[in-house]
């Protein structure tokens, strides 16, 4: 199988589906993993420029963790992810280029005061991507159609309301821990996401009842046969 990761930040990832990419690399699947924006906004007290080199880096150590080292930077100016010609074309080209089975993309559904619209622009960029990557009449993209069979939405710090998907990662939690610390940036500038993430899917295993440690997925695409 082939798996192509979004997300809108470098830590998103970790935070997120880390057990979950873990667990694809570990079975043999192809997974790469593509960052939607430059990482420049995640600290106050860095220069920009200096922390997207950072940032950059600790995303490459973390995606080692997790087993893969296909990844891709589009650098779009972090805090200002727009959805538009150039957003929506980069990503249906990496779509045909990579050729998934399977997408996941960060969730958009987070009430107003809650969101990130970096997050909400990227899950739409993804899914309309996928969408229209499957059609001869959008060249921008590529000349090779491709139509994905799946995507799933995943969560990062606010939950799904109505998740449908769930991967239990009890076995490898520690595994999430390592990649999610690689973020060392983003742990010293927001110490509690870490935790903040853990006990996400700490509530998901408990509700689940699946496993200690869980990550919760919406299916936005999926196929039986």
């Amino acid at each position: 199988m082939r798996v192509l990761v979004f997300a809108a930040h470098q830590d998103d990832e970790s935070i997120g589906m880390a057990g979950t990419i873990y667990k694809h690399t570990q079975r043999g699947d192809e997974v790469k993993v593509v960052f939607m924006t430059d990482g420049s906004g995640g600290a106050l007290d860095v220069d920009p420029k200096e922390l997207s080199r950072t940032r950059e880096k600790e995303a490459i150590d973390a995606c080692k963790v997790l087993g893969t080292d296909d990844l891709e930077f589009f650098r779009f100016k972090d805090g200002f992810l727009l959805y538009d010609y150039d957003t929506l074309v980069k990503t249906g080209r990496v779509i045909r280029s990579f050729r998934p089975d399977r997408v996941y993309v960060q969730h958009a559904e987070a009430p107003r005061g809650e969101d990130n619209l970096d997050h909400i622009n990227t899950y739409y960029l993804v899914r309309e991507a996928v969408f229209k990557t499957q059609y001869r009449n959008y060249p921008e993209f590529g000349k090779e159609i491709w139509r994905t069979s799946e995507l799933y939405a995943y969560e990062v710090l606010y939950p799904l309301p109505e998740p449908n998907a769930f991967v239990d990662i009890t076995d490898i939690i520690e595994v999430k821990k390592k990649a999610i610390r690689q973020h060392r940036s983003q742990m010293a500038a927001q110490p509690y996401w870490e935790q903040t993430g853990l006990a996400l899917n700490r509530w998901r295993g408990l509700f689940t009842g699946l496993g200690e440690y869980v990550e919760a997925f919406k299916a936005v695409k999926t196929r039986l046969f």
